[in-house]
């Protein structure tokens, strides 16, 4: 996993289940943060990270892990199946609440 600030500076030495103690830190108070990656490839990795940050950060995207079609090159929810992935990635990318993305 990769972690990067809103600045796009990385922040190394995370693990897809547990991040840095540098990283909990600068971002402890329920920072708002977004999750990125090629979800589908690691399922068990990608539920572990959820819960972690779910239950201790403002997750902005994704909202959930319940995919339409996991085996899809690009997963969505119900709710994005009649959006573009550009579109679906716009929102993410361009949200400015976001703090910090990390990237599995």
């Amino acid at each position: 996993m990769v972690a990067r600030t809103a600045g796009g500076r990385e922040v190394a030495g995370s693990s897809p289940v547990t991040p840095t103690r540098t990283l909990i830190k600068d971002i402890m108070i329920k920072q708002q943060v977004t999750l990125i990656g090629t979800f589908r490839k690691d399922r068990v990795g990608l539920e572990k990270i959820f819960k972690i940050l779910t239950t201790n950060f403002d997750l902005l995207s994704p909202k959930t892990i319940l995919f339409a079609d996991n085996t899809a090159e690009f997963v969505k929810t119900e709710d994005e199946l009649n959006d573009s992935s550009n579109i679906i990635e716009e929102r993410v990318f361009e949200n400015p609440k976001t703090k910090l993305t990390l990237q599995i």
